[in-house]
């Protein structure tokens, strides 16, 4: 992957990272305050992020897996699917339609289960140290790395990995 990529890739995690962190909705004058305004800024100059139909942004509110999956699709400048989605839910009028599709097909998601993406449920921090360690294709030299935070044991095994390789190359 092109440096650019990979500068690109760690100001998304931590943009993502920061904003999941806070749980309040937000208005339509959501950001213009907000402690994260630049990088903000920075990510709708960039075109990664673009906002609610309603005019707000929702820098407090939570993300839900489609939309980090275009966010992260934009940051790769918007791979074209080859296939049919393998979703149930991911139906072509889905506005996440191209982007769950094209990170399947690179490897970079995968599903809930039952044939699910789960396109609307809420991204958790293990869930996108996952997808961006894929995406970045990081692998742990320690696969304990992780267990350096005092709520390792929180840690679900299927996330422990990136974690660790997320930690080592120094995104977390």
């Amino acid at each position: 992957m092109k440096n650019t990529a990979k500068k690109g890739a760690a100001l998304f995690l931590a943009l993502v990272l920061l904003l999941t962190l806070l749980p309040a909705p937000a208005t339509a004058t959501d950001y213009s305050g907000h402690w994260a305004k630049e990088y903000i800024e920075r990510a709708r100059g960039l075109g990664w992020m673009q906002g609610y139909e309603d005019g707000s942004f929702g820098p407090d509110k939570s993300i839900t897996r489609g939309e980090f999956a275009v966010m992260l699709w934009r940051v790769l400048s918007k791979p074209a699917p080859k296939a049919a989605s393998p979703f149930s839910e991911v139906t072509e009028q889905a506005f996440y339609h191209d982007a769950v599709t094209a990170l399947h097909e690179s490897g970079f998601v995968s599903g809930m289960g039952g044939g699910r993406f789960g396109a609307d449920e809420t991204l958790t921090r293990e869930m996108a140290f996952v997808i961006l360690a894929r995406a970045l294709a990081l692998t742990p030299g320690d696969h304990a790395a992780y267990q350096s935070f005092s709520d390792a044991g929180a840690v679900s095994g299927w996330a422990a990995d990136a974690l660790s390789a997320m930690l080592e190359h120094g995104y977390v």
